[in-house]
Order: structure tokens, then C-alpha cells, then sequence
């Protein structure tokens, strides 16, 4: 973890919530599942400024859709944090 905050000096460590909440978006991803604010409940906000969720824009038979996904500095913490899942 300490190579992954070391590039945010600034930021507080991952609360327990919010590293569940990375893990479940990054299990939700594999399995090709959306997710959102809902989902990730209070850590939305948290994963969102530490860039380790962003959004991308589907457009789609004229429709506009929003879909998340874990970015790689996001899975670059969970390896650093000892948590391999896969993702």
C-alpha cells in the first residue's frame, strides 16, 4: 500500500468499506455485471477522487449510457494490499 499512497501523500489511507467496495466492483467487472453509486454505497465518492473507479460513455442505438469500471492504479492497490483476486 505504501507505493500506491506514496503517489497521493495527501489522501488517507482505504477504509475497510471502501476496500470491499473495490473488490466487489473488480468482481463485478470480471463477471461483466454494471455497477454503481448503489452498489458501492459510502465509497463511491472516496474510490471516485482516488481514480481507482472512473466512468466511461456507451452510445448505443442513439441511447447514451454511463458504465464504471476499476482502472488500473484500482487493482494496482488491491494486489499491493494482498488481495489477488483476479481482477
Amino acid at each position: 500500500m505504501a507505493k500506491i499512497m506514496s503517489l497521493f501523500p495527501k489522501q488517507n489511507p482505504l477504509t475497510r468499506l471502501m476496500i470491499l467496495a473495490l473488490r466487489l466492483a473488480c468482481k463485478k467487472q470480471l463477471l461483466n455485471e454494471p455497477f454503481g453509486q448503489i452498489d458501492l454505497e459510502g465509497s463511491f465518492a472516496g474510490l471516485l477522487r482516488r481514480d481507482f473507479i472512473e466512468a466511461k460513455t456507451i452510445v448505443y442505438n442513439k441511447e447514451t449510457h454511463v458504465s464504471w469500471f476499476v482502472t488500473r492504479l484500482g487493482k494496482l492497490a488491491l494486489i499491493e494490499l494482498g488481495y489477488n483476486d483476479g481482477c
